[in-house]
Order: structure tokens, then sequence, then C-alpha cells
């Protein structure tokens, strides 16, 4: 039996109101995936960062990471694309895999 896989997509983007970050991110994760709107919660969920936090991305993703996430689940497997948030996720004992962005292949 395969254990249950819960992702959960951790961004520094802030979810400005009048901004649809959160719901643009929603729906591009439905799209790739593949999920259902009744999966939300379920199978996957978002965590950002909260309104008027202007710390850097590794320190935002490190508190979230800490207060909302170790506490529940034991992650396995991030992916991210800058290099602070990889080193944070190493520290962290979580193994980490740089993504690469559309275009940086190409200019690398």
């Amino acid at each position: 039996n395969m254990p249950e896989v819960y992702l959960i997509f951790l961004t520094a983007r802030e979810n400005i109101e009048g901004k649809p970050i959160f719901i643009n991110t929603y729906r591009l994760i439905r799209k790739i995936f593949g999920f259902q709107p009744t999966d939300f919660g379920r199978r996957f969920t978002i965590l950002m960062r909260k309104e008027n936090d202007f710390r850097s991305n590794d320190i935002v993703k490190e508190d979230i990471l800490n207060g909302e996430i170790l506490h529940d689940y034991s992650p396995i497997l991030a992916i991210d694309d800058e290099e602070p948030n990889i080193k944070m996720f190493e520290r962290n004992n979580i193994n980490c895999i740089r993504a690469v962005r559309k275009g940086d292949l190409l200019n690398g």
C-alpha cells in the first residue's frame, strides 16, 4: 500500500486584497495536477505569506514550515527556484530540487 501524499504549495507571494494571486495559484495547481475543487484541503493546500510581511522569502517560508507544516506533516521533498530557499529546506533536513523557470535553460 502506497502512503497517502498530500501536496503543500508554499509560496512567499503576498495575497494582496484585490490582486488574485491566491486564486490564480489555485487555478494553476488544479490545471497542472488535475485536481478537482473538492480536492482542496483534502489532497492539497496553499500556504502564503501574510499581508504586509516584507521579510525575505526564505525567512517567510521557514516560519510557515515551522509554524504550519512540521507539526502535522513530514515533508520528503521541496521544489524551489531560489538558492536561499533551497538552503533553508536543506538546513531543515528536507531534500530540495531546484526548479528551473521557463527560459532559464536557454539563458544560462
